[in-house]
């Protein structure tokens, strides 16, 4: 199974952290954020990494290389224009064949991979999202499942909030999700495809993740998961 890392975002609510550094090549713990990723995933037995790219990529590139030092292979799939999380999925469509797991180059967790794929398989979804309890969901997209972990409903930051599950931003999705997809335009799976896959009736599910979990999108959240790192060290 190959792994996609979306790492095109631009990063503007970490400014001025992100004037000259890529999102991604910030440092946590004295590792850029993507290393971390990268070394997560290949821990659990991934080899083939797909990484999304916007601007500031030549960084990136120049840092990782091939993957050969981080034991996996690296591809690097380019953006000449945003295209959204969803978008830029589709734009690495040339690489991916069967199931794919798919993370934000912003994440910082230790969820467990093999439990989240072996959930997806049981239940045959044609899409996974992984979701997790947090005090404060109003800046996610949150989801109500069933008894069988079918999400009944999903919205993105709703101005009423109906539950405390968010979407933690790790998905196990099928092929034919690209065809759901629409090419070069910008295209966001909470905003866009899932409410349209939905809509269509289609097998989205949502399955519970407890363990850490850091979106890295604002100083303090940055601030908070090198805080968390440094701290498992001791």
């Amino acid at each position: 199974m190959k792994a996609v890392i979306l790492a095109g975002g631009s990063g503007t609510r970490l400014y001025p952290l992100t004037r000259k550094t890529a999102k991604c090549m910030l440092q946590i713990n004295g590792k850029p954020l993507l290393e971390h990723i990268i070394r997560y995933l290949a821990g659990y037995g991934f080899k083939e990494i797909i990484v999304t790219l916007g601007k500031k990529k030549e960084q990136i590139i120049d840092y990782f290389g091939d993957g050969s030092e981080f034991n996996v292979n690296l591809s690097y799939s380019v953006e000449a224009k945003p295209l959204g999380t969803a978008g830029s999925f589709k734009n690495a469509g040339e690489y991916l064949s069967g199931t794919t797991l798919i993370m934000q180059g912003d994440n910082l967790t230790n969820f467990n991979l093999k439990n989240i794929i072996a959930f997806h398989r049981k239940r045959k979804a044609m899409v996974t999202i992984t979701l997790t309890q947090v005090k404060d969901p109003s800046g996610y997209g949150i989801a109500v499942i069933d008894r069988q972990g079918r999400i009944i409903r999903f919205e993105e930051k709703p101005r009423r909030l109906f539950s405390k599950l968010a979407n933690s931003g790790i998905y196990a999705v099928e092929h034919e999700v690209l065809d759901h997809i629409p090419k070069g335009m910008m295209f966001d799976f909470s905003r866009d495809l899932f409410p349209k896959l939905l809509r269509s009736k289609l097998p989205v599910y949502g399955v519970k993740m407890n363990g850490y979990w850091f979106d890295i999108g604002t100083p303090s959240s940055y601030r908070n998961a090198n805080r968390y790192l440094k701290s498992l060290e001791h």
